[in-house]
């Protein structure tokens, strides 16, 4: 596509280090999006990213440092033996961690800022950081102090937990966050939810600055099925209501007779897990599916769904949006959720699923107008780049 302005977008994320998160793709979601309008960009990831699959599909720069989101337990022995060795030797463990890992993060920034700044050339460059985290806080302010060349920054914040805080090192990066934006007018703040955005001004009046932006939408053609196939996609954990799952696929099942689930597992464990995919495997419309999926297999089994559900803990979930969400109304697929999720707005909003309170309400499926559900989908879409066109400052060329 023909480029529409001298305007070049530079994509940086911290934590899409791994494909078992949702940040990579919500990176690929913000590349596709300015592609689409006709936008230079540049994606910046950790340097540990295995994306073979899509390298030929996007210039990654695979060249950032950070400590989080590195890679699965087995493949970062050095770190599990540090974390162990700090647990071991107790509150001396703790004054090492700060120190020591103070010291690392600001190693990873003044690496991860010379190699960003080293590729500027030509024209003023802005930043996007999808998936904003204390990392991206601390490059962010690197790059104001140092008068960097880029004109203005985009963050988008998903989570304020341990994605924002450091403990172990006294790092709080929405505190800094906070400090920069009083300062530097050239900070454009949005969260992922409306819930996120209420969160934040009871902090502070200068997060009223902050807008609603869901993640951009990249609308594709769905296949039609015959039989209703129920998706529990995503790395199975336990605050998504994993245990729960049984009580779903029975319930269904009493009211779809022709009902199938296609069920992720976990790459980890925890106390009840096993137990739980001992009852799955008893039914007869269940498919376990592994516990990693490739981004190819991931959007495959999704692309089978008639339903998503999303039995996520509300209180875990009170603020926060899900990828799955996104990524299942590209396909125009409705999710199925409690009421009380960060998403659960954004459903009832726009009349694109069904919210529930708990898992004794009647779910009324065969009333469902699963074509009413899709037109709220197709509206919801739009929002959603209607949205990220104002947060950016990107007119519309449709």
């Amino acid at each position: 596509m023909n480029l529409t302005s001298d305007r070049k977008f530079y994509v940086i994320d911290f934590s899409a280090g791994n494909l078992i998160t949702h940040h990579f793709d919500y990176a690929l979601a913000y590349c596709k999006f300015l592609a689409g309008k006709g936008y230079e960009y540049e994606l910046f990831t950790p340097k540990y990213l295995n994306s073979t699959e899509l390298d030929y599909q996007f210039r990654i720069n695979k060249i950032l440092f950070s400590r989080n989101y590195r890679l699965l337990a087995d493949k970062f022995t050095m770190w599990s033996i540090y974390y162990m060795l700090l647990k071991f030797l107790g509150i001396f463990g703790k004054m090492i961690e700060f120190v020591f890992g103070r010291l690392i993060i600001h190693f990873y920034i003044h690496l991860s800022y010379n190699k960003i700044i080293k590729s500027v050339q030509g024209n003023t460059i802005e930043v996007i950081f999808p998936s904003a985290d204390f990392m991206a806080i601390l490059l962010l302010k690197k790059m104001l102090s140092k008068k960097a060349k880029i004109s203005r920054f985009y963050l988008r914040l998903n989570a304020i937990d341990k994605n924002l805080t450091d403990l172990g090192i006294k790092i709080d990066g929405l505190e800094i966050l906070e400090n920069l934006m009083k300062k530097y007018p050239n900070i454009i703040l949005g969260c992922e939810t409306k819930n996120l955005i209420n969160n934040l001004i009871t902090r502070s009046r200068i997060f009223q600055k902050a807008i609603w932006i869901p993640l951009p939408s990249n609308t594709k053609p769905t296949k039609q099925t015959s039989t209703s196939i129920y998706g529990f996609l995503g790395g199975a954990k336990k605050r998504k209501g994993f245990e729960e799952i049984p009580f779903w696929v029975r319930k269904i099942t009493n009211m779809d007779n022709n009902s199938h689930f296609l069920i992720q597992q976990s790459p980890f464990s925890w106390p009840g897990y096993l137990e739980t995919i001992a009852v799955l495997k008893s039914f007869r419309n269940t498919e376990l599916l592994a516990s990693v999926l490739s981004h190819k297999e991931f959007f495959f089994q999704l692309e089978r769904c008639s339903f998503i559900v999303a039995p996520y803990d509300p209180d875990s979930y009170q603020l926060v949006g899900s990828s799955l969400f996104y990524y299942a109304a590209d396909l125009l697929i409705p999710t199925i959720t409690y009421a009380g999720v960060g998403f659960s707005y954004d459903i009832t909003e726009f009349d694109c699923g069904l919210v529930i309170k708990n898992l004794d309400e009647n779910l009324n499926l065969g009333e469902i107008n699963k074509s009413k559900l899709q037109a709220g989908l197709v509206n919801y879409n739009i929002f959603r780049n209607k949205q990220n066109m104002s947060f950016l400052n990107v007119p519309s060329i449709d």
